[in-house]
């Protein structure tokens, strides 16, 4: 369910995430600050903690502020912090007692610092960054880094980055306090440890082939070990009374390969495209199509309509409510990791006057001024073969100071 939540909001906020931002050589020397805020809603009827069925029902209200703050003459600070409030009645149901109502709450944090310097020179930006997340129960941190390099005729990008995530599972209890209420006092330890590392690298190259024509590729190696599966996730099997905690493989390689197409068509249009093919250890694989048409209403505001497909074999590790049997190795009912189709659609709106939409001060006495420069609106309605749909709402306001 949360990888569901993850997905969407990432399909929504990355176009406003991206507001006014272009390649580290040519980043503005100017302090800019971000406010993005989304709501999202889900329904469904197969929820991984009661064993592949029951209300996947979820709220979840997020916001974000993200900061970029030009340092010396080629260094910047890219600090992002965020806070997600979610109510879900499959949480609730983590208890069997409470099964009645959305009634689970919780609040997820999270802060992100980057630090990038530029030389101008040589053509090249390198950055570091690190990242802490904390919600109830499950915290992670992460460091990373990132190298990237301009061609001459500054057409060619070519950019390599690694982040390197330490999770861990109830933060501030025993993880058996996780397990689902009726097996708390079977005295099995179902899990045997906590935690979870996981290793990214990603190189992506980027070509400006003409002035109307844009590609890119991109190919990820990501490698984790530790506690892959959820520890309140039950499994209900064919041949036992009381369920089991969802079981899997202790390690997972996952592979991504991605391309990306911008063509100009005219003054008014852009035609983007996008696909992505996944494969794991887990086998799972996966065929994800987007498109996107912006189109340039006048020079200030811009419609935005898109579209997205994804097709998905499921792992072998799955089966429905009470399929598995109790003596397999590996088991889930998380439909997450089923077969299934999924399509993403909706539209959003830009509005960015080329000399902003308004200047302010924060006092009469200071002498700087900020400058509102773009607000977007994006909404979206996700539907899944499996019955589970959703739909979320974000907007942004981009400032510069």
């Amino acid at each position: 369910m949360q990888l569901i939540i993850n997905i969407s909001l990432v399909m929504l906020l990355v176009p406003i995430l991206t507001l006014g931002q272009d390649s580290e050589i040519k980043q503005e020397r100017k302090t800019e600050i971000d406010f993005l805020a989304s709501y999202y809603e889900q329904d469904g009827d197969h929820s991984a903690v009661t064993g592949g069925q029951g209300t996947e029902v979820l709220h979840d209200y997020a916001g974000i502020v993200i900061i970029n703050v030009p340092i010396k003459e080629n260094n910047n600070m890219r600090i992002e912090s965020g806070v997600s409030y979610f109510t879900s009645a499959s949480h609730d149901n983590i208890n069997p007692n409470t099964i009645s109502s959305a009634s689970y709450d919780d609040v997820t944090t999270h802060i992100d610092v980057t630090y990038s310097t530029l030389d101008t020179a040589k053509r090249y930006s390198v950055g570091i960054n690190g990242r802490v997340s904390v919600e109830m129960y499950f915290g992670s941190v992460s460091v990373g880094g990132f190298y990237s390099w301009l061609s001459r005729d500054l057409n060619r990008e070519f950019k390599l980055s690694a982040n390197l995530f330490m999770d861990k599972w109830a933060l501030f209890y025993p993880i058996s306090n996780l397990y689902p209420s009726e097996l708390k006092s079977t005295g099995i330890d179902y899990v045997d440890h906590n935690k979870r590392y996981s290793a990214n690298f990603n190189a992506t190259l980027s070509q400006i082939v003409n002035e109307k024509l844009q590609v890119s590729f991109s190919l990820g190696a990501y490698f984790q070990t530790g506690l892959l599966s959820a520890p309140y996730h039950r499994v209900y099997f064919s041949d036992e009374q009381l369920p089991g905690v969802e079981r899997l493989p202790d390690s997972k390689v996952r592979i991504p390969i991605s391309a990306r197409l911008h063509y100009f068509m005219g003054d008014r249009f852009i035609f983007r495209t996008f696909y992505r093919y996944y494969w794991d250890t887990f086998e799972i694989d996966a065929h994800t199509f987007q498109i996107e048409v912006p189109y340039k209403i006048n020079n200030f505001l811009a419609f935005q309509p898109f579209y997205r497909i994804h097709f998905q074999n499921g792992t072998k590790y799955f089966a429905p409510y009470k399929i598995h049997t109790s003596d397999q190795e590996y088991y889930t009912s998380d439909y997450d990791l089923s077969s299934f189709d999924s399509q993403f659609f909706g539209a959003g709106i830009k509005y960015s006057p080329a000399l902003g939409i308004g200047k302010f001060r924060l006092s009469k006495k200071s002498k700087k001024h900020y400058t509102f420069r773009e607000f977007q609106l994006r909404g979206g309605r996700y539907l899944r073969s499996d019955d589970m749909r959703s739909w979320m709402v974000s907007f942004g306001l981009s400032f510069v100071h």
